[in-house]
This record gives structure tokens, sequence and C-alpha cells, in this order.
């Protein structure tokens, strides 16, 4: 009967033992599960923060291509400006006189004068055609009215 017990606490012992490690064992698989789960977390942390820290370089990028272009359309800008002031520069030192733009100015104002008494006569004459014309019409409508009193 003692051996019967002992056997039988024996395999109660065993049984316990064999609940102990499969909890254990299960515990361990949890515990490594975890980790597991904590090491993809922190993996996709650090790819997102490598794609973030990736998108800021490429705007720092972006930024530093637009102010070299900004500064190099501020310096063409500067140079265009040099340039046109150079060029109105020469052609100030190229104009003419005082005296020669005053001969031109009368040139121009007699020129004008002269065209506008051109015109002038070009109306007159062209009036006294009209007036004509009209003079030779009446004459003509005079003449077929006293044709036309003859006839009847």
């Amino acid at each position: 009967i003692a051996a019967e017990a002992e056997a039988k606490l024996a395999t109660e012992r065993a049984a316990v033992e064999e609940t102990l490690r499969a909890r254990e064992a299960e515990r361990l698989a949890a515990e490594e599960a975890q980790r597991e789960e904590q090491r993809a977390a922190a993996a996709a942390r650090k790819a997102a923060q490598a794609e973030a820290a990736r998108r800021e370089k490429e705007a720092a990028d972006k930024r530093a291509e637009e102010e070299k272009a900004r500064r190099r359309a501020k310096a063409a800008e500067a140079t265009a400006a040099k340039k046109e002031a150079k060029a109105k520069n020469n052609k100030a030192k190229k104009a003419p006189s005082a005296f020669a733009l005053e001969e031109e100015r009368r040139a121009k104002a007699a020129a004008e004068l002269r065209a506008q008494e051109e015109r002038a006569a070009q109306l007159a004459a062209e009036q006294e055609a009209a007036r004509r014309a009209e003079r030779e019409a009446a004459e003509l409508a005079g003449a077929a009215e006293r044709a036309a009193l003859r006839e009847d």
C-alpha cells in the first residue's frame, strides 16, 4: 500500500512537474512572441523614422535648390539691370545735342505745317469740285425739267 501510495505520489508529482514545465514553456513562448512583436514594432518605427528623415532631406534639398535658383535669378536680374544702365549711359553719351534736337523739332513743325496746308488746299479743291458737280447736276436737272415741260 505504501508502495502504491508512493507510486501515486510520484505520478502526481511527475504530472505536476509536467504541468509546470508546460506552463514554463508557454510562458517562455509568450515572452519570445512578445519580444518578437517588440522587435517588429521597433523595426517599423525605425523604418518610419528613416522614411521621415528621407522626406525631410528631400524637402531640405528642394528648399536649397529653390533658394539657389532665386539667388541665380536675382543675380541675372542685377546683371541685366547693370547692362541696361550701361546701355542707357552709352545712349545718353551718343545723344544729339540740344541744338540739333531743337533744329529737328523746328523741321518737324515746319513739315507738319506744310502737310496741314496741303491738306487744307486739297480739301478746298475737293469742296470746289463738289460744288461744281452739284451746280452741273442742278443745271442738268433744270434742263431735263424744261425739256419735259416743252414736250407737254
